[in-house]
């Protein structure tokens, strides 16, 4: 392959990585030390009357306050009593007590920098995160696979990059 090619198609896939990249860097090193990037999580605890005990007025009354449910979800939570609905960074427990006609609406916030190590780890969070977290995945072994091409192309440094490849995955093997 032609390098002048090679070089453009490494430099503009590292370009449209790189915020990705950088993402999961920094959340490498908050998972790595959690006690450093901690913070208190936010709770907020509501009660919402209802006018009966009918199924259709609790998920009439969530939905009034934001509370939008799947059909699976609001079966869930008409069944059990309770439901959990998390997110990255973010729960949701509701809680029906039938006898007084309330439910009890607990929202917890972990904080930013836990949304973004649940991203991640890609728990909790949207299928199109997924998505991308793949798309990008494959762009980065591009630019590796390129980038290591573009290396071993220089004649007169072959030998020192071929030692540092080795070095790296040997590096690699050692941890696993």
């Amino acid at each position: 392959m032609n390098s002048k090619l090679l070089r453009k198609i490494h430099i503009y896939l590292s370009l449209i990585c790189f915020s990705f990249l950088f993402l999961f860097c920094f959340t490498a090193i908050t998972l790595n030390h959690p006690t450093l990037f901690s913070t208190d999580a936010t709770v907020e605890q509501q009660h919402i009357s209802v006018s009966s005990a009918n199924p259709n007025a609790y998920i009439t009354a969530l939905a009034l306050n934001g509370i939008a449910l799947s059909d699976p979800q609001a079966a869930l939570l008409l069944n059990t009593h309770e439901l959990t609905i998390a997110t990255a960074g973010k729960r949701v427990d509701l809680y029906i007590d039938d006898e007084n006609n309330l439910i009890e609406l607990i929202k917890t916030d972990f904080g930013f920098i836990a949304m973004l190590n649940e991203l991640h780890k890609n728990r909790h969070s949207p299928a199109i995160w997924t998505i991308i977290s793949d798309v990008i995945a494959c762009i980065i072994m591009l630019i590796c696979i390129s980038g290591t091409w573009l290396s071993l192309k220089h004649k007169a440094q072959r030998q020192r990059y071929l030692y540092i490849l080795a070095a790296s995955a040997v590096a690699l093997i050692t941890m696993v």
